[in-house]
């Protein structure tokens, strides 16, 4: 199955399913740390956002709690999860003074449909290391971001690290199987190096890219994105959580008073751990 194949078949699911996943706790941590990225990261009045790879739309409201959004364009490879993201976007009752929706690879095809708009924000969660199937694929994600952007616009991501990936311990909620051709001893190659990954309750071993994070930060450069920002989720975590508390407590992502009791599984902190946060300004 491919990666649009996969999400096609993703059931969209109630809120009520949500809350019962049996990865509760993961789902929430991430969305926090989306929700802060979005927040620190949206600070211009009538921000134009491209959301790249915005699946059914899940962090719309995030970006509509910030109250400075003009113009959202979501684009996903997935277009049914496209259709779901605009029905979300109408019953929210269409939040911003201009939302689109559009199916596309931002990852293999220049951005063309964009019709020249420059943004003050890319946003691509959960999703770049799709485009490290290819030097090209990646090169082109690369171009189309920066192309997208202001100058001095942001550009926000979530990506697996790679070492990370590589050294995982064994985790009932997790599965990540490495391609017949490359291991972990095989660091010859950037680009297609592929593993298989499962995650209960979220991603149906669906076919994934190693991206090696010197490597990721350098060829930004070369598209006139400067690293502005760099956080492992643990760190990043330990950075801001104090910070964002309130916000920490109203998403449910602890419980107490003190930040720092998570509600999360050993084995979901151990997912958790699996990921970075990256912010870049384009110069």
């Amino acid at each position: 199955m491919d990666v649009r194949e996969h999400y096609n078949a993703r059931k969209q699911q109630a809120p009520e399913e949500r809350k019962e996943s049996v990865i509760i706790g993961l789902r929430k941590f991430n969305n926090w740390v989306k929700a802060v990225l979005i927040n620190r990261c949206v600070v211009n009045e009538n921000s134009f956002i491209l959301d790249m790879a915005c699946g059914k739309g899940g962090d719309l409201l995030k970006y509509k709690k910030t109250g400075k959004v003009a113009k959202y364009v979501g684009i996903d490879i997935a277009d049914v999860s496209v259709e779901q993201a605009k029905m979300r976007y109408s019953e929210m009752g269409r939040p911003f003074q201009s939302g689109e929706f559009m199916a596309g690879d931002a990852f293999s095809e220049p951005l063309h449909h964009l019709d020249g708009f420059k943004f003050d924000l890319v946003s691509c969660q959960f999703a770049l290391h799709y485009a490290f199937k290819s030097e090209a694929t990646a090169k082109q994600a690369l171009e189309n971001i920066s192309n997208a952007l202001k100058p001095n616009g942001l550009f926000i991501c979530t990506i697996p690290n790679a070492d990370q990936i590589l050294k995982l311990p064994k985790n009932k909620h997790l599965m990540i199987t490495m391609s017949n051709d490359d291991d972990e001893t095989n660091n010859s190659n950037v680009y297609g190096r592929e593993y298989t990954f499962w995650l209960s309750d979220a991603i149906d071993s669906c076919p994934e890219y190693l991206v090696l994070k010197e490597n990721f930060i350098s060829l930004a450069k070369e598209h006139n994105l400067t690293l502005k920002e760099h956080w492992p989720f643990e760190k990043f975590y330990i950075k801001y959580g104090w910070e964002y508390h309130d916000l920490l407590k109203g998403m449910g992502v602890v419980t107490g008073y003190k930040h720092d009791r998570l509600k999360m599984t050993r084995e979901e902190m151990q997912i958790a751990a699996l990921y970075d946060a990256y912010i870049f300004r384009k110069v």
